[in-house]
């Protein structure tokens, strides 16, 4: 298995991590919570990182309604 990698944003603070497992899944953990994660194919992270890129969750953002 690769190494956990996190956005370049994230500093030393918490943040999300992702890898991918043997299965070839992707796996995401919040770094202060490292034994909480949850892992869903490949195809699941791609709308994710998609609905993410184009603001569909722009809307959970600092406290926005």
């Amino acid at each position: 298995m690769s190494k956990w990698q996190k956005g370049s944003g994230s500093g030393n603070g918490g943040c999300f991590q992702v890898i991918r497992d043997l299965t070839g899944n992707i796996v995401i953990r919040n770094s202060e919570r490292p034994d909480e994660w949850i892992s869903d194919t490949n195809h699941a992270f791609r709308v994710l990182v998609d609905g993410i890129k184009s603001g569909e969750f722009d809307h959970m953002l600092d406290g926005a309604a």
